[in-house]
């Protein structure tokens, strides 16, 4: 009698697929082919994108997701921004990849291109000035907001000029950061806004965009009107019956509530300033503080 015949069935990951991309205009082209199976359906492409750091980082969103699809086409303005952060001259290579069940296949790399054209980048916007009314902000867009071939607005002469989304927190915070409101959108290069409130603190960046897109946010400006009390001006003393009362005016708070005063005496032989501790409290409300009176007898201990 003879055995049942037993059939084993080897499979293992997909072979490498070619990787090749290419630059052109606004955007990258990556392609690459369908590789061996390795005995099981291939159910998925793993495409990456890496910087002249050359650290990788996954297109999954636009790339590989059809099977039956061998080429993707990325945009500039998704290259110039975070992760990959690559600007107009850098260099890039494509990385691809194939997945059945046993798992992902060895990549390959493609040759190095160099990035023609990128979203423009930009500097942190600059205080131009501020007052109880209104701030003042600029920001860098240029002779006649026309960049040329200035690598670091993304070798763009595809547009005469670039288009400033300028953000910011309209004085609000909150517990999971800055809560960030689109303020204007110009070809302008500053913005005044009006209507500010002295007791908040602001914060702003802006954005360019270009023929490619927009690139990455600038770094974040700050806006405060919060500083030191303002100078004090002269105290009141006078003197009723065996004590002296000290009197004074709150000066400007410096955007926000006073928490105490500190009063000295000057000691008229050894010209010594001393502090009188038990003058120039504040209670939480943020009243009082403004008048005290110390007995002679402190006085002349």
């Amino acid at each position: 009698m003879t055995s049942p015949i037993l059939m084993v069935s080897l499979t293992t990951v997909p072979g490498t697929p070619l990787c090749k991309i290419t630059t052109t205009g606004c955007s990258a082209r990556i392609t690459w082919n369908a590789p061996t199976t390795g005995g099981a359906p291939i159910s998925g492409y793993n495409i990456q994108v890496c910087g002249s750091n050359s650290r990788c980082y996954a297109l999954s969103s636009l790339c590989g997701r059809d099977l039956n699809t061998f080429t993707c086409t990325v945009p500039m303005a998704s290259l110039s921004v975070s992760p990959f952060n690559i600007a107009a001259g850098g260099a890039i290579t494509a990385r691809c990849s194939a997945s059945n069940a046993n798992g992902f296949g060895a990549a390959s790399n493609s040759s190095s291109v160099s990035m023609q054209k990128s979203a423009p980048s930009i500097d942190m916007p600059m205080l131009v000035s501020k007052n109880r009314q209104q701030i003042k902000v600029r920001w860098n867009c240029g002779s006649n907001n026309n960049f040329g071939n200035n690598s670091r607005f993304g070798n763009n002469n595809l547009s005469t000029g670039f288009t400033y989304e300028l953000y910011w927190n309209n004085g609000m915070m909150s517990n999971r950061g800055i809560p960030w409101v689109r303020l204007t959108e110009a070809r302008t290069c500053e913005y005044t806004v009006p209507n500010v409130n002295p007791t908040k603190e602001y914060f702003f960046k802006i954005r360019a965009s270009s023929a490619c897109g927009f690139g990455a946010f600038s770094q974040i400006l700050s806006v405060s009107y919060l500083t030191v009390p303002a100078q004090m001006v002269p105290v009141i003393v006078t003197q009723q019956a065996c004590d002296v009362v000290i009197t004074w005016v709150a000066p400007e708070n410096g955007g926000t509530a006073i928490s105490s005063y500190k009063l000295e005496i000057q000691d008229s032989v050894s010209s010594r300033w001393i502090r009188l501790f038990s003058c120039g409290r504040v209670n939480a409300g943020g009243f009082g503080g403004l008048s005290c009176t110390v007995s002679m007898k402190t006085l002349a201990a």
